[in-house]
């Protein structure tokens, strides 16, 4: 299989989903299950930038090795950019992992991008059923929303975890929370 053997190859990879979305994602792959493929992502300015998670339905091309892959691993090692651990996720199926980054990642961005070609979620996980998501929103200001939305499984079509942008909201949010915590020790 041509992805056992990328991630064996330690290459890096170019993933397209020309159903879905223009342009590719390239980074590592770091597992993958009948269902599911994990990237570690390199983004477009040459730096990791956390993980994806992807069904396989929707890849419909695949490159191994990554076009540039000489030039991105050459600009990265200059950089002196370690490459972070994976996680360890369960990629069976999505509740899978998703039951797996609740305990692994504070925020996980959802794309819903069968019914919202344009948009996607990012939140807390709240809790996972056989067929459902619900997490805690939180908006671009980093304030969370008091209600859980739900998310069924068949709308999802792909995660995003480990970012920076997550990590600055994740930041912003325990800023107040350590705040408020503090003040009400005062």
């Amino acid at each position: 299989m041509m992805i056992q053997k990328a991630i064996e190859s330690g290459n890096l990879v170019r993933i397209d989903r020309a159903k879905l979305e223009v342009g590719s994602s390239i980074g590592y792959l770091t597992g993958y299950s009948d269902e599911l493929v994990m990237l570690q992502l390199v983004d477009s300015e040459i730096r990791y930038n956390g993980f994806q998670v992807l069904r396989m339905e929707d890849i419909t091309t695949f490159a191994c090795p990554a076009p540039h892959q000489d030039f991105i691993e050459n600009a990265m090692e200059l950089r002196k950019l370690d490459r972070p651990a994976a996680p360890d996720l369960d990629l069976t199926n999505l509740g899978m992992a998703f039951a797996t980054l609740k305990r692994r990642a504070p925020l996980v961005t959802v794309y819903l991008e069968l019914d919202e070609p344009d948009g996607c979620y990012i939140g807390s996980i709240d809790t996972v059923s056989h067929d459902r998501l619900t997490m805690y929103y939180i908006d671009p200001d980093a304030y969370f929303d008091e209600e859980p939305t739900e998310y069924r499984f068949s709308e999802i079509t792909r995660i995003d975890f480990g970012g920076g942008y997550e990590e600055a909201l994740h930041l912003v949010a325990k800023s107040r929370t350590d705040r408020d915590e503090n003040s009400v020790l005062s």
